[in-house]
């Protein structure tokens, strides 16, 4: 029965491309202007074309997609399903809301009639990310619009390419490259520390407001164009300045403030054969899409640039024999193209590059910026933790004699740790990543869950394509994991023994799930972690932070999660009053 549910789903999917693709040419259609003839002839192939939507859709009803019955939400709209309810309340909510009341397995309808998965079983998510990982990867969909926005990187890769780029990438983070980052963290915490001194000095009072994550996230960007570029981008002193202007409203461009209508357009668009969907966007050019490509257009310029100048350099060394091992990311990245003759000097390989180049300073900039906003913004929250921090660092620098901590120092202070521990896992900047299985499986349930019927099932059979949202913050709210009191931000949870279960689960770091796990987990999570507690330490020692009052914050999604103020969607922001701490 599986396997022939599972041949109509195959046979389906190409009756459900073209229902999208009659309501794509609707679409299409009606922003071009005709004359009443034209539109006479039109209307019949367009009634035509309707019908057999129609009777695609009642074929689709009558035999859907083979998706074990497990419990979920009514769908609260004809054509958007409930992912709008999804999408549109603050980030996790509403996923959190319905782990809540159906459990860690759930489905529920998607837009034009698909359904989708919501995951956070501890023993499932380790099947699909771990045990079983090599059938699944980022659905068709998800790949085609990371293809259209920033090319093929390795956010867009998969199977065997993904892992070339993993081996190419992972060293670069980690081992003596990660040693020899800390420097340059401890650099730019400082020319933060120095330019809040500098403005505290310039004011009038002994307090001013500025936009934390913006400046955060600038320290985070120069960062990883430093250390994995050898480029002084000097966003932290001009953080207004082009590429930080388009990295910072790439993601909320693309993905920020989803509505029915942009919600509808993105399945279309996703199920469109690529010559059409060339015509659609031509023709209704997708304003988000759009604006993301716009935004990445600078920073590959800026890709571009810097390639050139390091291969001019690489030529230098290669014609005087001085060549020596990669010495940064930029350096491996040129290595694994300029060497293989399938990739060398090829339009493939170019934008491979370019891609890789792009999307490592993005993806990296914006999820440590955020993480460490969120951070500080629990500690304006809940001061007396930021006072025993700062207790803490000095105390430190006390004992050792000297404000220059090394790796081991930031390591062994508890209260640190624990806190960036419990930010990690409250506020996962990615709170869900999608997955689909290339082939049909059946995945183990760690916990049963209760099925409409009454009856209750402890494994899940999916088909090959279906889409499943692996959700990390549910997952990382499990209260058998971390406790009765798992939706609060409380880092005594990681300084009390036994307060965090020690049974293994899935995850690289502490049993938590926002670094995900397996082949396609983060690269750079011990990177991440040490750059957070080298800024956040230099500017909590020497700096009292307080929300600027009056403002009501909220976690926004847009690609990653990150603060919005007052509901604004103009760009993430989090105000906070800065004094020096005494």
């Amino acid at each position: 029965m599986f396997e022939r549910e599972t041949y109509i789903q195959q046979y389906l999917s190409k009756f459900h491309t073209l229902l999208a693709f009659a309501v794509a040419l609707v679409g299409g259609v009606l922003s071009i202007r005709f004359t009443p003839l034209e539109l006479f002839r039109l209307g019949g192939a367009l009634a035509s074309g309707l019908a057999l939507a129609a009777l695609t859709f009642y074929i689709y009803r009558r035999t859907r997609f083979y998706i074990s019955p497990l419990p979920g939400p009514p769908s609260s709209s004809f054509l958007a399903g409930s992912e709008l309810e999804y999408y549109h309340e603050e980030a996790a909510v509403t996923s959190l809301r319905w782990t809540q009341q159906y459990g860690p397995a759930l489905k529920f309808k998607a837009a034009l009639w698909g359904e989708r998965l919501i995951i956070s079983d501890p023993r499932a998510l380790s099947h699909i990310c771990n045990t079983n990982a090599l059938n699944y990867d980022r659905p068709a969909f998800g790949r085609a619009l990371v293809m259209r926005l920033v090319g093929p990187g390795i956010v867009w890769a998969v199977g065997d390419t993904h892992q070339r780029h993993r081996r190419v990438i992972m060293p670069m983070y980690n081992g003596k490259h990660l040693r020899s980052a800390l420097p340059v963290f401890q650099h730019y915490a400082g020319a933060v520390k120095d330019k809040w001194r500098t403005l505290l000095a310039d004011s009038d009072s002994n307090a001013l407001t500025l936009n934390v994550h913006r400046e955060v996230t600038a320290a985070a960007l120069d960062v990883l164009f430093d250390f994995s570029y050898e480029q002084r981008m000097g966003t932290i002193e001009n953080p207004d300045q082009r590429l930080a202007v388009a990295f910072r409203d790439l993601f909320i461009s693309a993905f920020g403030q989803q509505t029915a209508y942009s919600i509808m357009v993105r399945e279309i668009l996703d199920r469109v054969p690529k010559p059409v969907l060339r015509w659609i966007e031509a023709v209704t050019p997708d304003r988000k899409v759009q604006s993301s490509r716009a935004s990445f257009a600078v920073a590959q310029e800026q890709a571009v640039q810097m390639i050139e100048a390091r291969r001019a350099s690489r030529r230098l060394e290669a014609d005087t024999g001085k060549r020596a091992a990669a010495k940064d990311l930029m350096d491996a990245l040129l290595q694994t193209i300029d060497d293989d003759p399938r990739l060398a000097n090829t339009v493939e390989g170019t934008a491979e590059l370019v891609a890789q180049v792009a999307t490592m300073a993005q993806a990296g900039q914006e999820t440590t910026g955020s993480t460490t906003a969120f951070l500080l913004w629990e500690l304006c929250n809940r001061p007396e933790w930021q006072d025993k921090l700062r207790d803490e660092i000095r105390e430190r620098k006390q004992r050792l004699g000297s404000d220059e901590f090394d790796a081991t120092d930031y390591e062994a202070m508890p209260v640190l740790q624990a806190i960036i521990r419990e930010t990690l896992r409250y506020h996962p900047v990615c709170p869900k990543v999608d997955r689909a299985p290339y082939k049909d499986d059946v995945i183990p349930l760690q916990h049963p869950v209760s099925l409409p019927d009454g009856t209750t099932t402890s494994h899940i059979k999916i088909a090959a394509g279906t889409v499943i949202h692996v959700d990390i913050a549910s997952y990382n709210r499990n209260k058998e994991f971390f406790g009765q009191d798992a939706d609060e931000w409380n880092p005594a949870r990681w300084l009390v023994v036994d307060k965090v279960s020690s049974e293994p689960r899935p995850g690289v770091v502490a049993g938590i799930f926002t670094f995900i796990d397996g082949p396609r987990s983060c690269l750079g999570w011990k990177f991440a972690m040490l750059e957070i507690a080298v800024i956040v330490t230099s500017l909590v020692d020497e700096f009292e932070l307080q929300l600027e009052p009056g403002h009501r914050i909220i976690r926004g999604f847009g690609g990653v999660m990150g603060p919005l103020t007052d509901g604004e969607w103009s760009g993430w922001n989090l105000p906070c009053i800065i004094r020096t701490a005494y």
